[in-house]
């Protein structure tokens, strides 16, 4: 697919920031590029990126995280399963594809 030089800039920051190429190391692409003036940037605006995303999640300790508010609250496994999976399987209909639990 052919994108444009902005959009392939995003690209790059996505597959190395949302934690693909941890999930798939087998995952290989290339982008074609005649010079590398870009790249100062492009790694400047990943540490500006990663410094925001690392404020707004818990990846990868998202488990223990969630194990942690969920044990503060006092919910049972019930409630837990709600907040956590169930109420999403349920609203968005996600039983019909075999996601049960």
């Amino acid at each position: 697919m052919l994108q444009k030089k902005p959009d392939v800039q995003g690209s790059r920051c996505d597959y190395v920031l949302s934690g693909t190429l941890e999930r798939f190391p087998k995952l290989r692409f290339a982008y074609a590029e005649g010079q590398v003036g870009w790249m100062p940037y492009v790694i400047e605006r990943m540490d500006k990126l990663r410094e925001e995303r690392d404020a707004d999640t818990t990846f990868p300790h998202t488990r223990k995280v969630a194990t942690r508010i969920t044990s503060k609250a006092g919910l049972d496994e019930n409630e837990i399963y709600r907040l956590l999976r169930g109420n999403a399987i349920e609203a968005y209909g996600l039983g019909r594809f075999g996601i049960d639990r």
